[in-house]
């Protein structure tokens, strides 16, 4: 209960009741549930909010009174909801709030649920803020509705929108084990957009420096409206629940994504566009470092730790800050990033800090502002997000890359730390009861500084991280 909002939370696993004897022991008579208007406040905030399931109710006497949607029909749920005819009784989706993905339900009898696993106050901490946006009377439902990504059934990509980047299916960070590649987690392949036409897009996965390519076509021609095909020969065999397969077959399961331009995005012949505002990347974070004896052009330290590297002169500025417990050099191909810098404390005030470095060599010796110096390296930066929301596959891909060095004789990708910090690190994790912040930097010297200070709004339209 929180006297302040003067809300009482009841935490229930029976959907039956409404708990109305319980709430009057508890508060006495005067009591209320939030109506059916408010209860969808819940929603606010929930940055491109994508539904797995939505029950509509009919205003109109007839023998239909409730319709379930789900998958592919959740489209036609949305349609019907945009009339006035139906109204939402309850819904459950996937989405993001405050950088955070977040799982949301809500229904007209008053119930807010969430897939959340965590310690008791992380609950209460759920609860209050939940509370907040149901007493704001400045949060307009209709406008919420506004925002919900509604799927689009597709025959040839969308007209003026223009593909930039491939990413793996999310829910394969949630089962690495089971996807492997010669031992290795498919995750740990880079997947890259290589073209697109009016009804297909190619890409390739990347494999020791070698690339294998693939075509999503989309063919009204077949029931499912869609096909995966290899461009080649050779495919990319891997093992999954036991059984050796092209990766082909799996994308029918967890298909790659594809994202636009303007931040909609497409799997299969599904397309979901993108409803929400996207602000201008804020220039104050902007960093300027000088860079006196470092070879622009040169990225990566490499095994023999070039000293004249931008790799090199990154990792040993974060080396002077006391509160890295590990700085970790991942630079290569199928990278998390170049550099994982993690600071954590453990004990009772429980937290981590990780900060993802990604560096980019300059294509002149004299810095300017040149968009292709810039164009790659934010892609790989917005294509890093995903490990803010699988932290603990991330730490299992740095142990992995650090076993593969050492099997192989080379040097330890540890700058700062070892094995040690990684096992406080994971139990943390485990735990569920510590704080995570987790940062994404672009380094980049071939852009100088009078360039950011002319050409700010220009440089924030780019990186939208």
């Amino acid at each position: 209960m929180n006297e302040e909002q003067k809300l009482l939370y009841i935490n229930s696993t029976n959907n039956g009741t409404t708990h109305d004897k319980l709430a009057e022991a508890i508060v006495g008579p005067n009591k209320s549930l939030f109506n059916e208007a408010d209860i969808y406040k819940c929603l606010d905030g929930v940055f491109q909010l994508e539904l797995f399931n939505l029950g509509l109710k009919s205003t109109l006497d007839g023998p239909i009174s409730f319709t379930m949607y789900a998958g592919n029909s959740i489209v036609s749920g949305l349609d019907e909801l945009d009339k006035d005819t139906k109204s939402s009784s309850n819904l459950f989706g996937v989405g993001y709030e405050n950088g955070d993905k977040v799982t949301i339900g809500c229904s007209s009898k008053g119930r807010v649920w969430t897939k959340l696993v965590k310690s008791i106050p992380d609950f209460c901490q759920w609860c209050d803020s939940l509370g907040n946006k149901l007493l704001d009377d400045s949060i307009d439902t209709q406008d919420i509705f506004k925002f919900i990504q509604k799927p689009e059934l597709i025959t040839e990509l969308p007209a003026n929108k223009v593909p930039v980047a491939m990413k793996w299916n999310e829910e394969l960070y949630a089962y690495t084990s089971m996807t492997l590649h010669r031992g290795i987690p498919v995750v740990d392949f880079n997947i890259k957009l290589n073209s697109y036409g009016r009804d297909y897009v190619e890409f390739s996965i990347e494999s020791n420096q070698n690339a294998i390519d693939y075509k999503l076509v989309l063919d009204t021609k077949i029931g499912r409206g869609y096909r995966y095909e290899l461009v080649g020969t050779m495919p990319f065999v891997i093992t999954y629940k036991g059984n050796e397969i092209d990766i082909a077959e799996l994308f029918y399961d967890f298909p790659p994504v594809t994202w636009f331009h303007d931040n909609s995005k497409m799997y299969n012949n599904i397309f979901f566009p993108f409803k929400g505002k996207i602000n201008l990347f804020d220039t104050s974070k902007i960093l300027t470092l000088e860079w006196t004896g470092t070879d622009i052009r040169k990225e990566s330290q490499k095994q023999e730790k070039r000293a004249d590297s931008i790799q090199y002169h990154i990792i040993e500025k974060l080396k002077s800050n006391p509160d890295y417990k590990i700085i970790f050099d991942d630079d290569d191909a199928n990278e998390a990033s170049d550099i994982i810098a993690i600071k954590f404390w453990d004990g009772g005030d429980s937290r981590i800090k990780i900060d993802l470095y990604h560096c980019k060599f300059s294509s002149k010796s004299q810095s300017g502002g040149r968009l292709k110096d810039l164009y790659e390296v934010c892609g790989q930066a917005q294509r890093s997000f995903h490990w803010r929301h699988t932290t603990y596959e991330l730490l299992q891909h740095m142990v992995r890359r650090q076993n593969s060095r050492i099997n192989q004789g080379k040097t330890s990708r540890y700058e700062i730390g070892g094995d040690e910090e990684m096992n406080t690190l994971l139990n943390m994790i485990t735990s569920g009861y510590c704080e995570l912040e987790f940062n994404i930097y672009v380094v980049q010297p071939g852009i100088s500084w009078i360039f950011r200070r002319d050409h700010a709004s220009d440089f924030g339209q780019t990186v939208p991280l």
